[in-house]
Parts: structure tokens; C-alpha cells; sequence
């Protein structure tokens, strides 16, 4: 078996921060990607498409406190 060839580390490399808030909303949209991906999984082969719903809190208006929407 061949050795797996590493990418070259890049000279203009940079590290990013994130924020708390960003990391949850990462981690949701990669919850979601998965959820997606195992109901393909569960749904095939069949002649019915999948069915996805994504539940989604209700927007908080910033400017407003306590106004939602």
C-alpha cells in the first residue's frame, strides 16, 4: 500500500477565530448536513423522494427587545 501523500504546509497559512456563537451555528448546519445525508441513506433505493424538515426558531428583532419577527 502506497504511503498517503500530505498536503505542503503554505507559508500564508492563517489561524481564525471563532466565535462561540459561530462555532453553535457550525455545528448546527453540520447537524443538519448529517441529518439530511441519514435520511438519504434510510430512503434508498426507493421511488419516493426524502422528506426534511428543519425547525427554525423564530427571528428576534435586535432593535427591538422582546419583538420576535
Amino acid at each position: 500500500m502506497a504511503p498517503t501523500r500530505q498536503p505542503a504546509a503554505s507559508a500564508s497559512a492563517k489561524t481564525v477565530s471563532i466565535t462561540p456563537s459561530q462555532l453553535r451555528l457550525l455545528a448546527q448546519r453540520q447537524h443538519e448536513e448529517w441529518l439530511l445525508d441519514e435520511a438519504l441513506r434510510e430512503t434508498f433505493p426507493a421511488s419516493d423522494p426524502i422528506a426534511v424538515t428543519v425547525v427554525a426558531e423564530p427571528r428576534v428583532d435586535r432593535d427591538t427587545p422582546g419583538k420576535v419577527g
